[in-house]
């Protein structure tokens, strides 16, 4: 009878012990877990809208960080506001693909940035991008003012109504007939960022020149003036509406 040499029987007391511990499956080798697809998403974070009757729209691609196609199953706006819209082209898609998205402002909007958060659901997954919406004055504000007018005349007071016509001639530039009721036409300026109309200095008549500022107080166009002449220098207001 032999004896088993001490170094090989430890050695075989490790094998027998790695095996059974090695679980229920017998040692069976184990299968990798398939990572899943993740949706990327390429667009912008911060989005400039102007103020008043802008809407812009933003491409954004969505592709798959691997080669397995993702559908995609919707999207959600959210945010603490309505004085924002949001909405894209296509609901759904496969990637890769491109999907449009649509901003634009409300009546009741400021100046200001706002926080809103889109939300893409995918497969079994979702994913939010954060957007800033930087919501800013328009380039051109002539629409903010051009139309016909009713005037009074605050100062001097006057009982009498008079029409006026305030046209566009180019970018933040106009003109109003029958300034204050005497038949004279006025060149007009338009300040977007703080949303005034301006008089600039200019002739009013051989002897006379005039320049002011006009601002809007709910549905009223209110224009104060002054005219200067070598001898005086008068003022004077009126009130319309549209």
């Amino acid at each position: 009878m032999h004896k088993l040499n001490p170094l090989a029987f430890a050695a075989l007391f490790l094998v027998l012990l790695s095996a059974c511990t090695k679980g229920g499956d017998g040692g069976a080798p184990t299968i990798p877990r398939v990572k899943k697809p993740k949706l990327l998403i390429n667009g912008p974070t911060d989005i400039a809208v102007q103020l008043y009757r802008d809407t812009v729209l933003i491409p954004f691609q969505f592709t798959s960080d691997s080669s397995k196609e993702i559908e995609v199953k919707g999207f959600v706006f959210t945010g603490a506001d309505n004085d924002v819209s949001m909405s894209v082209t296509s609901l759904t898609g496969t990637t890769p693909f491109t999907d449009t998205l649509k901003v634009y402002t409300n009546p009741g909007a400021g100046k200001t940035i706002y926080i809103r958060q889109m939300a893409i659901s995918y497969d079994s997954d979702a994913i939010t991008k954060t957007l800033q919406i930087h919501v800013v004055p328009n380039t051109n504000c002539s629409f903010l003012f051009t139309g016909q007018y009713t005037f009074h005349q605050l100062y001097p007071p006057s009982p009498t109504p008079f029409a006026s016509f305030i046209a566009e001639t180019g970018t933040n530039a106009g003109t109003i007939t029958n300034f204050a009721n005497t038949g004279k036409t006025v060149t007009l300026s338009f300040d977007c960022t703080n949303e005034l109309l301006n008089i600039p200095l200019q002739a009013f008549d051989s002897s006379t020149t005039i320049h002011g500022s006009g601002s809007w107080s709910g549905s009223n166009l209110n224009i104060n003036y002054t005219l200067v002449t070598s001898a005086f220098t008068s003022s004077g207001s009126i009130q319309g509406t549209r």
